[in-house]
């Protein structure tokens, strides 16, 4: 499932969720909410024109994108809410809540790994630029 995802580095998050939310056929909006104690982090809630996902205010950027892929992972696995808002606390499914903490691992493996190979890509054609203005190619090298 991963690898289906649009992930392209450098990861711009409007264009991810747009490309997702056309594959999917209804857009993905992340909005950042206060969320008080009992109520956790992030929070995904369905709608018939939208999946929402609300990423708790005050917290790291690094955090954020955490959360942010953790909801979407209970998105994109299909699982179903456990909370209807209705009870005091939310009580969720220990086995749901661990397949989204993988999904988010393996998303931001994913990203990490694109962008060292669109690092390499840069620092190598920009390496071999270098030696190409300096010294010619590896013919004019070769003819000498």
């Amino acid at each position: 499932m991963i690898d289906s995802l649009p992930l392209q580095w450098p990861f711009d998050v409007d264009r991810f969720l747009r490309e997702l939310g056309s594959q999917r056929g209804k857009p993905i909006v992340v909005l950042r909410a206060t969320l008080t104690d009992p109520m956790p982090c992030g929070l995904l809630i369905r709608t018939d024109t939208a999946d929402n996902i609300f990423v708790v205010r005050g917290t790291s950027a690094a955090h954020a994108r955490w959360i942010f892929m953790h909801e979407l992972g209970h998105l994109l696995l299909g699982h179903e809410p456990s909370w209807t808002g209705l009870e005091a606390k939310p009580v969720f499914d220990p086995r749901e809540e661990a397949e989204a903490e993988y999904f988010a691992d393996r998303v931001a493996a994913r990203l990490s790994r694109n962008r060292v190979r669109a690092l390499r890509k840069g620092i190598s054609e920009g390496a071999l630029g270098q030696l190409r203005a300096a010294f010619g190619s590896r013919r004019e090298l070769c003819r000498g």
